[in-house]
This record gives structure tokens, sequence and C-alpha cells, in this order.
């Protein structure tokens, strides 16, 4: 970070393969924290990471819990379906993922979205973006209860507390309000 003069991590939240959730960029896993993960769309997501390569394998059952049950807490806040759609307008212009975006138009995306939606990158790696149903349903099973029962239950989510990863980044396009 100190390299490229960065003063915090970019992701609002990351995850480990055990399940393991920490706080990224600071300013409170309950308020929305202005993220810098992916370029054009950070003013109105939520970037979650999960720590690992996951080019050619997907994440653990454990990681894959652990993100349903922080994305179902943020979307949570605002009644917001995981299973869904939302519309968000581009910061920047760009192409990515075969789509091009103009800087101030809308376009729609799943609410849980891979960083591949929104800027031209292979992350988060073929294996964890295949297992992006998987996650929205945990979420959706998760939503309001925190319980992580919908996750597979004892997933190991020991509470927010504070990835970064080359290939295997997970970003979740999530509305920030």
């Amino acid at each position: 970070m100190r390299v490229e003069g960065w003063r915090d991590i970019g992701y609002n939240f990351l995850v480990d393969k055990c399940g393991t959730i920490y706080e990224g960029r600071k300013g409170g896993v309950d308020q929305p924290v202005h993220g810098a993960h992916t370029y054009g769309w950070n003013a109105q997501t939520t970037g979650v990471a999960v720590i690992g390569d996951y080019t050619g394998e997907g994440a653990p059952r454990a990681a894959l819990a652990s993100v349903a049950r922080i994305i179902a807490y943020k979307l949570g806040q605002y009644g917001v379906d995981p299973r869904g759609r939302t519309t968000l307008t581009a910061g920047a212009s760009q192409t990515a993922g075969g789509r091009g975006y103009v800087e101030g138009d809308t376009y729609s995306f799943d609410t849980i979205s891979g960083h591949r939606d929104g800027f031209a990158t292979a992350c988060p790696g073929d294996g964890l973006y295949g297992q992006l149903a998987t996650i929205r349903a945990y979420a959706a099973a998760d939503e309001g209860t925190g319980s992580g029962g919908g996750a597979g239950g004892g997933a190991g989510a020991a509470g927010a507390a504070g990835p970064l990863s080359s290939g295997g980044r997970y970003e979740a396009f999530l509305p920030r309000f």
C-alpha cells in the first residue's frame, strides 16, 4: 500500500478460506464506507474479497458461508434481495466483461456480482465466479437472521474484525445506501 501511496485497503471486507471475516477499509462495519475496489463503481458498492487463488478451483464452503453472511448483513440493513438486480450509475467510462460503460449512464447488475462484471479483470477467478449463485442462495437464506443457518450453520465467521489477492478476489456489487 505504501508503494502505491494508498492510505487503506480498497475492499470493505475480506474473508479467508476458513471463513473468518475481516474488516477491510476503515470506517465501521455497520456504515456505508466508500471503498476503492472496482474502478467506476466504488461510490455505490461494497467490496468483499476472498483471500486466495480461485482461478481453477472454487472457494471452500466456510468462505462461501461467511461471504454470504456479511452480504446478508449489509443488504439486510436496507431490505435488498441478494437474489435480485440493482441499477448502478457508472462513475467512469470503460469496457469490462464484454460490455462498454459510459460515465453517468445507468446499468443493471445482479445485486451480488463478480469483480469482472464491472471491471476488466479475470477476478474473482473462474472457480469462485462459478459459485456466485451459491453465495446468492446462502445470503438469501441468511438475510435478516445473522444466524448463518442458511449458509451451512457453523461456518466459522468470527464476526467482523478488520482480501487482497492478485488472483482470487471476490467482488460483491452491493448497493451502498
